[in-house]
């Protein structure tokens, strides 16, 4: 097994919010992936836990080796990651233990780290080591500092050093922490499964519905949501949309791993009636069928995907009213500047985006030899695609629109205006923005292509797409569900390349990082909605350092 510290245990884990990848590797004691890593460490976890982070340190675990693997290509992106995470955690200090010298020799199959409610105060960290060696165990919980204090309860004996930190081997395992941490889970150990957070009906739910071949696994509790999510400032409150705090039960998260990918499915289990009553990021996405990254060109940035769109961004712009007024107040000028006319963009806009739509991000488009006279783009171009279900009436709409989109973009009277052109056999509308930037669009059969070039709009509208069958894209986003709420992936490596091209290199800080941040390949992001369950599968595809 390849070195891993105390913080890299706690990342395997806690990576369950921050990366992840293609499909995994079934354990290989388990066919076809039937049975979860054992986890028996919970059971001795007090119910009223925050939140548990769970490792399977199996020798014969493929999913670890790989994932470990993975790990090692990015070591200082790692470390950054298992210093936040401890920050999270605030793990016991056991003053510079490295796990192959201190840990290995003893352990047996299980890591794990909870975090526990305190009264009165922050909540304590407990950290559950399995022990396979008794001896060993002994030996390094002696070496961590003298006993000051021995504790009998229930059975377990405790001893205490001068800092305060608390050992004690219960039910087979190494507990670590806070002296009040480790009375708990002694306490929760003598009263039986019932009474731990094993029995929490949000985490055996989500237990049941994701895949069991994985490497770690993390569960944050109803009330570990609303300390470490919920709050705007809370430490994990990044992730809120995937989360749901207003309406989540419990919220959990898998880790798997391939070669030279990392994989995360997290589930939050939705009350309904409390979405109902605060409805989440998401509730404004409907489901839908993807078709149209197809037609997205094969070498683009990034790509997203949503049903809806019309009715999906004024519900979304209804939630920014509250969470992010700055940005909602620019959308309600743009419509008042276009409102000024008597024109009321929000149906018109809302008639031309009725079903799938698909928002892309195209790579700088350079002259041709053949053809010195076609469109280019020295910039990276915006574009969407979507589908019509009246194509006329969103012809008219969007012709009602021209002369105010176009005062509210800096050109109609005394400026540039919205001229007709074709466009790969297409009659197109576009506008002049600047020399880098234009408007077009053009309507093709029941689809509407936009885009920030004319160049980008050709290739929207003549090109061979291609997208939905690149290798990169298979892979990061090959598993997606029937309807999906949301479909993200970004070509990493592109956009990484991109960045450098445009002076991303000169920044020290990124020069430091640039060799392990030129490994990532590309990402893929899904969430969909099944009845109370939230789903999020994120894959992570990092390549093999030369």
């Amino acid at each position: 097994m390849k070195r891993l510290g105390i913080g890299a245990v706690v990342l395997i884990a806690y990576a369950a919010l921050c990366v992840v990848i293609a499909v995994g590797v079934p354990d290989p004691r388990c066919p076809e992936g039937e049975c979860a890593p054992p986890d028996d460490a919970v059971g001795l976890v007090p119910a009223d836990a925050l939140a548990y982070a769970h490792a399977d340190l199996s020798e014969d675990s493929e999913e670890l080796a790989d994932g470990l693997a993975v790990v090692a290509e990015l070591p200082q992106t790692s470390s950054e990651l298992a210093r936040r995470a401890q920050a999270v955690i605030a793990l016991p200090d056991l003053g510079g233990v490295g796990f192959e010298e201190d840990i290995a020799p003893w352990i047996g199959e299980e890591a794990a780290v909870a975090l526990i409610a305190s009264s009165g105060g922050p909540p304590e960290p407990l950290l559950l080591l399995e022990i396979a060696d008794r001896q060993g165990a002994e030996d390094f919980a002696s070496g961590l500092g003298a006993s000051r204090q021995t504790i009998e309860l229930d059975g377990v004996t405790i001893d205490v050093d001068a800092r305060g930190t608390a050992r004690a081997a219960i039910a087979g395992f190494l507990a670590v922490g806070p002296e009040q941490a480790v009375r708990r889970a002694a306490e929760t150990a003598a009263g039986g499964a019932s009474g731990s957070l094993g029995a929490d009906p949000a985490l055996a739910l989500a237990q049941e519905e994701l895949p069991a071949a994985r490497v770690a696994d993390l569960f944050i509790s109803r009330d570990g949501i609303e300390t470490l999510v919920g709050e705007p400032r809370a430490p994990l409150a990044t992730f809120a949309p995937f989360v749901a705090p207003a309406s989540s039960q419990g919220f959990f998260a898998a880790v798997g791993a391939d070669p030279g990918s990392l994989r995360i499915e997290a589930l939050s289990v939705i009350d309904p009636e409390l979405d109902d009553a605060e409805p989440s990021f998401f509730s404004a996405f409907p489901g839908f069928e993807p078709e149209l990254d197809s037609r997205i060109p094969a070498d683009a940035l990034a790509y997203v995907g949503v049903g809806d769109p019309g009715n999906t961004f004024g519900a979304l712009l209804e939630q920014a009213t509250s969470s992010a007024p700055d940005i909602a107040a620019g959308f309600d000028e743009l419509a008042r500047r276009i409102g000024s006319r008597d024109v009321d963009p929000a149906p018109a806009l809302q008639r031309a985006f009725v079903g799938e739509a698909a928002l892309a991000l195209l790579p700088p488009i350079a002259a041709e030899e053949s053809d010195p006279e076609a469109a280019v783009s020295p910039v990276p171009s915006l574009a969407l695609i979507a589908e019509l279900a009246d194509p006329d009436g969103a012809r008219e709409a969007l012709a009602a629109l021209q002369i105010p989109l176009a005062e509210a973009l800096g050109g109609g009277v005394g400026g540039a205006s919205f001229e007709e052109t074709e466009i790969e056999g297409v009659t197109a509308s576009s506008i002049e923005i600047s020399p880098t930037l234009s408007v077009a669009y053009a309507i093709a059969g029941e689809t509407l292509a936009a885009a920030s070039s004319q160049a980008a709009l050709g290739e929207l509208i003549g090109g061979d797409g291609g997208l939905a069958g690149s290798e990169r894209f298979e892979r990061a986003l090959g598993g997606t569900p029937g309807e999906p709420l949301l479909r993200l992936y970004l070509d990493l490596a592109g956009l990484i390349g991109l960045g450098e091209r445009f002076g991303l290199g000169a920044d020290p800080v990124y020069a430091q990082l640039a060799p392990e941040i030129r490994l990532l390949q590309a990402l893929g992001l899904t969430v969909s909605r099944d009845g109370d369950l939230l789903r999020t599968d994120l894959d992570l595809l990092v390549a093999e350092a030369d």
